[in-house]
């Protein structure tokens, strides 16, 4: 995660496997473009990934995001070798958990990327899955 909000909201809130939530959270300081990276088995083809968004005050925080696959952790261009799963996204916030396509794209890394100026990620869960 590119920083911590506190102790309480930190990364591995967002991996526990409990993807309903209001309170319990991943969280990031107020920065510039904040992600979140989980890390899946090296060289893993990615079918797709569910976000699954706060349900209280703060799901509006979400849009826009984007999912990307690399093999760095943060990684979010092409540049670094990364495959961005679809476009930007905007789902309006009663979609939950929202999923994104990744065609199977390989990498050892899935990040989720706020795009932005002043943006804070604060996520319910991030999940990858495995193309068939």
């Amino acid at each position: 995660m590119s920083s911590t909000y506190a102790n309480k909201y930190k990364a591995s809130k967002c991996i526990d496997g409990v993807d309903v939530c209001t309170t319990k959270v991943c969280a990031t300081h107020t920065e510039n473009s904040p992600w979140l990276s989980i890390k899946v088995s090296a060289n893993s083809r990615v079918g797709f990934v569910a976000v699954h968004n706060r349900r209280d005050r703060d799901g509006d925080l979400l849009a826009p995001f984007e999912v990307w696959v690399g093999n760095n952790e943060g990684a979010s261009s092409t540049g670094r070798g990364a495959v961005r799963c679809g476009g930007r996204h905007n789902p309006p916030t009663s979609v939950n958990p929202f999923v994104a396509d990744c065609n199977g794209a390989i990498g050892k890394y899935v990040t989720l990327k706020l795009p932005g100026r002043n943006r804070r990620l604060a996520i319910c869960e991030l999940v990858a899955y495995k193309a068939p």
